[in-house]
């Protein structure tokens, strides 16, 4: 925010260097460096070119017998606007060179608190409540479906196979919230929050994305419009793969990035293959849905043509959004990603279980359920191409 941020740092050596003995020191120099000079630091041929791009500089003294040094405290302002702030820790005159070698890592434990004394960065703050409030509403949604699917099953003896594939949608997506919820509660706490629980709220968010992709995909070719069985079309198969490859490069991206420029969880390699993979399946919606206009009649070409605008602007809603963020300022890529991704989600579970149950609906009218049985108990055939 706006006004002085405070710091605090330490550090201490991974083991002891024999060759200072007990009582000896290695000095460090701690560069705190503004996201508006970043890009200079990067392109800095030298050490001290890139110390000169510094805000604040400060020393840190790092004991040789593996104990932690002292405590470093410092401060930042920012008057104009938020800024994102990087560290470094550097040794320009290559003073320690001698001591210091590959197989000594240099530990530091780094604390920041913002202008209101929190340790929310400005991306961070103001989640709290809005996770809160999501995860009760999409509770109650959810259990509010759960009973829609059991009327629908007791009414017509038949599973509504494409609406409980909705709901596992939106269960996905009530456990990544809940998980993310509590990784900001954990956050509160220590400043620190906790790995797992974040990763587990990425995975199932991407989990849920993925299988509405795939209902999305399903229904575009025709599932519960001009066919019953999902196992008659060859893209199931394929989308489990893709959904276990986009899980592998979700935890791979997540385990072996430590981009310091990083400013949300898909702004790596394995964010853009997320991205490439979502571009993909709209395409492949995209051919899906023409091809069903093709040899359908009238009613279902209406539906599908309707479908097909909903569809895209859901399948394109997240490669939008990282572009968007690309080139947003740093401080908002985060809400971008965060708020932008939850509320297509959100939207989309909710217009689908709208068509799914509203019998007024466009697809309740061109789909198996909804033409199934009309006023004089017998079936309307003449909605079905063949």
């Amino acid at each position: 925010g706006y006004g002085s941020g405070e710091f605090n740092i330490r550090a201490k050596f991974s083991q002891k260097l024999t060759d200072y003995g007990n009582t000896g020191y290695v000095d460090f120099t701690l560069g705190v460096y503004l996201d508006d000079n970043w890009e200079k630091v990067k392109k800095a041929t030298s050490c001290e070119e890139k110390l000169d791009q510094a805000s604040v500089t400060l020393t840190v003294t790092v004991p040789t017998n593996g104990e932690w040094g002292q405590v470093v405290r410092g401060s930042v302002v920012q008057t104009q606007r938020p800024h994102v702030w990087f560290f470094s820790i550097s040794d320009c005159k290559k003073n320690n060179q001698a001591y210091v070698n590959a197989a000594t890592k240099l530990n530091y434990e780094l604390r920041l608190t913002n202008t209101d004394g929190s340790e929310f960065s400005v991306e961070e703050r103001g989640f709290f409540i809005p996770l809160l409030t999501l995860t009760i509403i999409l509770t109650v949604f959810l259990f509010f479906n759960i009973g829609k699917l059991r009327s629908i099953y007791n009414k017509e003896d038949e599973l509504d196979y494409a609406y409980l594939t909705l709901i596992i949608a939106l269960v996905l997506e009530l456990v990544a919230i809940f998980f993310e919820f509590l990784h900001t509660t954990y956050y509160s706490l220590d400043g620190k929050g906790s790995f797992v629980l974040n990763f587990f709220a990425q995975t199932f968010t991407v989990f849920s994305q993925f299988i509405m992709t795939c209902l999305l995909v399903l229904i575009s070719w025709g599932w519960t419009i001009t066919y019953r069985d999902a196992e008659e079309f060859d893209f199931l198969p394929f989308s489990i793969l893709i959904g276990v490859a986009q899980l592998m490069i979700l935890a791979l991206g997540v385990i072996s990035d430590d981009d310091s420029a990083k400013y949300h969880d898909y702004e790596n390699w394995s964010g853009l293959l997320i991205v490439v993979i979502r571009i993909g399946l709209f395409v492949y919606f995209l051919i899906g849905a023409r091809a069903t206009i093709s040899k359908s009649r009238e009613k279902i070409k209406t539906f599908t043509k309707r479908f097909c605008i909903f569809g895209s602007i859901y399948l394109l809603a997240f490669p939008v959004l990282v572009l968007i963020s690309s080139v947003a300022a740093p401080y908002v890529r985060h809400k971008i990603i965060m708020i932008g991704t939850m509320i297509a989600q959100t939207v989309g579970i909710t217009f689908l279980a709208y068509a799914f149950t509203s019998k007024s609906s466009d697809y309740v009218k061109a789909s198996f359920r909804g033409r199934s049985l009309l006023p004089d108990d017998k079936y309307d055939l003449s909605l079905i191409h063949i």
